[in-house]
């Protein structure tokens, strides 16, 4: 065959065309032309296989692992039922720092403690009974039969007509023992809920926050030696009772620490204060008995130091079995928890100048005004107190602090005008007319 002919048909490549076109760029890992690849790069590719893999492994150990943990070791948390009363209105006195201090045990959540916070339930007595069973069961539902639980109280307390120390939810009147919740029948109802009954069950009460209050009807508050007594008589099953002050004390709250004097160190004692080798055996766990000791001894130190008075709390019945309350947090997580920054709601006090209201008052007090209007003039200055102690009850009373502010504001200058327009010479009957309106 001529040369040159086999020349153009190698050009144009035969009559089938060009039997070798150019391959496409993979765009598939499989469709890659593996035996282009070098030794080198095949052996890197391999050992990236395998740490991604090895890797994978480790990480679904680890998980495993850590699953086994939580299951098997990890402390359980204990479950708890707080109640902090919403706020009060005159003539019982404000409950002071109620907001900071459900805060403040709302930080131990979902570490050593499972909480349930009811407290918005009881702005009336029958709001909060009607709650009450339900947050009970849900009490019940977390942990195990052997499990204990904690139900946290912080009311006013007082004692009825009949000598039974009851709790006084807010709506509930200062003067009307019926409105009220005794003690005993809260103690029933906790009893009454089944999944409860085997269960160890600590009820601690902060509820003695005034000793006397003659406008509530409240000559000497005698709450906690009626509790002491009904506890050692009836001495329910599987149930104590742990108070904030014994008979003839009553519970301090501090402005410092934002918070009243019990709760702050019935924190710390959670948390683990009350297992150091001072008060507890340092075990990592925090028995009943060791967080009695602890409180006694801080609240009661705080107390003398601060106010120079005693406040010792109270454990109830006597002779409690010694039960388990919670696991301690390590060193580190109470340092944590110790350093926290408090995020809370400003105080009412810088936008309340309560001073102003006592140097008004005290003008009119000079122009004889109580003279003319006696009853008025009481209620007026009961009013102010009140402010006075709203003003440094914390978040949970600005609103309310606020309002009587305005009332009392709005009092005082239609005062001071019937005081000027009666002060002129002749007037004296105006004058006596004007106040006994």
């Amino acid at each position: 065959m001529d040369p040159r002919l086999s020349s153009v048909r190698a050009q144009r490549g035969g009559w089938r065309g060009d039997r070798s076109p150019a391959r496409a760029p993979a765009r598939r890992r499989w469709q890659r032309d593996w035996t282009t690849q070098t030794q080198r790069e095949s052996q890197r590719g391999a050992l990236l296989r395998r740490l991604r893999f090895g890797g994978s492994l480790a990480v679904c150990v680890a998980l495993i692992a850590l699953l086994v943990y939580v299951l098997t070791y990890a402390p359980r948390q204990t479950p708890m039922l707080v109640i902090f009363a919403p706020a009060y209105e005159a003539p019982l006195p404000p409950l002071a720092w109620s907001q900071e201090d459900a805060a403040r045990l709302a930080a131990l959540d979902g570490q050593i403690l499972a909480i349930e916070d009811d407290s918005e339930a009881w702005r009336t007595l029958d709001r909060g009974l009607r709650s009450l069973p339900r947050q009970l069961r849900r009490l019940a539902e977390r942990g195990s039969a052997r499990d204990g639980v904690i139900i946290y109280l912080a009311m006013h307390g007082a004692v009825d007509d009949s000598g039974r120390p009851c709790l006084i939810p807010p709506g509930a009147s200062p003067l009307a023992s019926e409105t009220w919740l005794p003690v005993g029948d809260l103690i029933a109802r906790i009893e009454q809920t089944p999944d409860l009954k085997q269960r160890p069950k600590l009820l601690v009460i902060d509820a003695v926050r005034q000793l006397t209050n003659p406008n509530a009807g409240v000559l000497y508050n005698t709450f906690a030696q009626r509790v002491t007594e009904l506890i050692e008589e009836t001495r329910p099953a599987g149930l104590a009772v742990l108070l904030s002050v014994g008979a003839g004390e009553r519970s301090w709250v501090s402005r410092d620490m934002e918070g009243a004097v019990f709760a702050h160190f019935f924190q710390q004692g959670l948390a683990g204060g009350a297992d150091q080798p001072e008060f507890g055996n340092a075990d990592r766990s925090v028995s009943l008995h060791e967080l009695s000791r602890y409180l006694r001894r801080r609240v009661n130190a705080w107390a003398g130091s601060n106010r120079a008075a005693v406040q010792q709390p109270l454990l109830l019945p006597a002779d409690a079995a010694d039960i388990h309350v919670t696991w301690a947090m390590s060193n580190r997580s109470r340092s944590r928890l110790n350093a926290q920054p408090t995020t809370r709601t400003a105080s009412p006090a810088p936008a309340i100048n309560v001073n102003a209201l006592w140097l008004r008052r005290d003008a009119l007090d000079i122009a004889d005004a109580r003279r003319f209007a006696p009853l008025a003039w009481r209620d007026f200055e009961h009013k102010l107190l009140w402010l006075e102690q709203a003003t440094e009850a914390g978040a949970a009373y600005a609103s309310q602090a606020a309002a009587a502010a305005g009332e009392l504001d709005a009092w005082l200058t239609e005062v001071e005008g019937r005081v000027a327009a009666a002060s002129q010479p002749g007037n004296l009957a105006m004058r006596e007319m004007a106040f006994r309106g």
